[in-house]
């Protein structure tokens, strides 16, 4: 994560109690979540092999197999790259020049879901989710517009954004502000990096 999210629960109050983070790969930022206070943590991944089982004392932690999208139910190819961090349900386009390390090695057919459809069956269903996280790899403004009910209960968004189009067809950051400003939330923070994808963060 580019923002230190200890500052944000500085300078934004944010109440990390209940999260949702969607893109989990290994969970890396779980031991700064129990630092920040959390007690209940979705996780949403879609790579089968980074499922697992977490315990951690104090906090409840669910973990989901998914591919989010915004519609319940689509076929897709899902493409699996050599680092598993760049996996998308988008085709690499620019970065494929900003990371010429980086290539699909496969791809596979799955359905999407989306994150209301997910929260039904939540650990935080009926919970206002104090810290919402998405990091899907050009797909967060799909997983966005999939989690219109969820977004009514969420207090901020730490998204993963991109001002280059490093997948094809991904939303850039303007058109990240245009739908999350109609939902009443503002970006405070962002952080860029020199290969033109970043982090940003929102609160309503």
């Amino acid at each position: 994560m580019l923002i230190k999210i200890h500052n944000l629960k500085n300078s934004y109050s944010i109440d990390f109690t209940n999260i949702f983070h969607v893109g989990a790969h290994n969970c890396e930022e779980l031991s700064d979540y129990i630092q920040l206070g959390a007690k209940k943590i979705h996780w949403v991944e879609a790579m089968k092999n980074k499922i697992k089982d977490i315990d951690v004392p104090n906090c409840k932690n669910q973990m989901t197999l998914a591919v989010v999208s915004d519609k319940e139910g689509n076929l897709v190819n899902f493409n699996t790259t050599n680092n598993g961090q760049s996996s998308s349900i988008l085709e690499l386009k620019e970065h494929l020049k900003e990371h010429p390390h980086i290539k699909n090695i496969s791809s596979e057919k799955r359905i999407t879901t989306t994150i209301d459809s997910i929260l039904e069956n939540s650990i935080l269903k009926d919970e206002t989710i104090g810290f919402l996280n998405i990091d899907i790899q050009g797909a967060e403004l799909l997983a966005l517009k999939g989690a219109k009910k969820t977004l009514v209960n969420v207090n901020s968004i730490y998204i993963e954004v991109n001002e280059k189009e490093l997948y094809s067809n991904c939303a850039l950051l303007p058109q990240i502000d245009e739908y999350l400003n109609a939902l009443g939330f503002k970006r405070v923070e962002t952080e860029m990096t020199k290969h033109g994808w970043g982090d940003a963060f929102y609160i309503k």
